[in-house]
C-alpha cells in the first residue's frame, strides 16, 4: 500500500513539473538583462573582436539560415519547422533544443519579425568529423550541414538572407580530450572553406555572422589561434569579394561577465546552475539560473546572447 502511495506521489510530482514547463511567459518578464557591452574592433586589424563589416540591420533580412551545434540547434537539422519549446519530462530538451525554451537565433527571428528561419545545426557537431574521428559522427558536422542545405536546391535571395555560423565548442573539447590540438587550425580553415562554398553559385550567399565561444569562458592557446585564423580569413575573403558582408560575434565578454566580473547577479541571475540534473532534480527558479543543463545556457541565457548579437550588429559597424 505504501509503495502505491509513493508511486502516486511521484506521478503527481512529475505532472506538477510538466505543468510548470508548459507555462512559458514572455522572455523579458524576469529582469534578465545585459550587464556588459561588446568590445568592438576592426576586421582589418587581424585581432579577433566583435565587428560588423557591412551586415545590414537585422530587420532588413527575410531569412536566417543557421549552422552550428547544440548552442544553435532547434532540433530540426534539415531546416524544417521546429517543435514548440516545451520541456516534456523526463527529457531535458525543449522541443529538441538543449535548453528550456527558445534559442538565441529564434529570439533574433522574433525580435526583428524575420519571416523565415531554416536551422541545420546539430547537437555535438564539429566543423569536420575527420579531424576528430574519436569524437564526432560524419553526419553531424558543418560540412554535412552545408551539404544538406545545398542538396535541397534552395536559392534564397542573397540580399535578404543572413547565414549564421556557430562552431568551435566541440572542436575545442575534442582537441583537449583526444588531440591533436593542432587540428584546431584545420577546423578554422573548414569554416572559411564552407563560407567560400556558400558564396559560390547557385547559392551566392553574401551576408554572414560568425559567432564564437569555443571555451565557454575558459581560453586556451590553440583556441585563440583558431579564432585568429577564422578572423584573418574573414578579412581575406572580404578583400577578395567586394560585396561580402560579414560580422564576427565574440561571446567571451558575455561569458566572462556572467562567470566572473561583474558576476551573474548583475545580469539578473541568482544561480549559475545547472538547473536540470535529472527529471526528479530540477531547480524551481529556472528563469534566474544561467545554465539549464551542464554548460548549456537556459532560454534566458539565449535571450542575452540574442541581445548581445544585436549590439554587435548595431554598435560595431565598420565602414563598408
Amino acid at each position: 500500500m505504501f509503495s502505491k502511495y509513493l508511486s502516486a506521489f511521484a506521478s503527481l510530482q512529475t505532472l506538477t513539473l510538466q505543468l510548470l514547463f508548459h507555462s512559458e511567459g514572455p522572455a523579458r518578464d524576469y529582469g534578465i538583462h545585459l550587464a556588459v557591452e561588446p568590445k568592438c574592433g576592426n576586421l582589418s586589424s587581424g585581432i579577433p573582436a566583435n565587428t560588423n563589416f557591412g551586415v545590414y540591420p537585422l530587420g532588413d533580412y527575410n531569412t536566417i539560415i543557421s549552422f552550428g551545434d547544440s548552442f544553435t540547434s532547434t532540433g530540426t537539422p534539415n531546416g524544417g519547422t521546429p517543435s514548440p519549446p516545451i520541456v516534456r519530462l523526463p527529457s531535458l530538451l525543449a522541443g529538441g533544443r538543449v535548453s528550456d525554451g527558445y534559442m538565441w537565433v529564434e529570439y533574433l527571428k522574433q525580435d526583428y519579425h524575420i519571416p523565415s528561419l531554416r536551422d541545420y545545426a546539430i547537437g555535438g557537431a564539429v566543423t569536420s568529423s575527420p579531424l576528430w574521428p574519436k569524437y564526432s559522427l560524419p553526419s553531424t558536422d558543418f560540412v554535412h550541414q552545408v551539404a544538406t542545405f545545398r542538396n535541397q536546391h534552395l536559392t534564397p535571395d542573397p540580399n535578404t538572407t543572413l547565414y549564421t555560423i556557430f562552431f568551435g565548442i566541440n572542436d575545442n573539447y575534442a582537441a583537449i580530450t583526444y588531440g591533436p590540438a593542432s587540428n584546431m587550425l584545420q577546423a578554422a580553415q573548414v569554416i572559411l572553406n564552407q563560407i567560400a562554398l556558400l558564396m559560390m553559385p547557385p547559392i551566392n550567399a553574401r551576408s554572414f555572422l560568425v559567432l564564437d565561444i569555443y571555451g565557454r569562458g575558459t581560453p586556451s592557446e590553440m583556441g585563440e589561434q583558431f579564432k585568429q585564423k577564422v578572423f584573418e580569413g574573414l578579412y581575406r575573403l572580404s578583400q577578395n569579394n567586394g560585396d561580402l558582408r560579414v560580422g564576427y560575434v565574440d561571446f567571451r565578454t558575455l561569458w566572462t561577465g556572467v562567470l566572473n566580473n561583474p558576476g551573474l547577479e548583475a545580469f539578473g541571475f541568482r544561480a549559475l546552475g545547472p538547473c536540470w540534473i535529472n527529471p526528479q532534480n530540477i531547480c524551481r527558479d529556472r528563469a534566474h539560473t544561467f545554465y539549464w543543463s551542464l554548460l548549456h545556457p537556459g532560454t534566458q541565457g539565449h535571450r542575452l546572447m540574442a541581445d548581445y548579437v544585436t549590439q554587435v550588429v548595431d554598435k560595431c559597424q565598420e565602414y563598408f
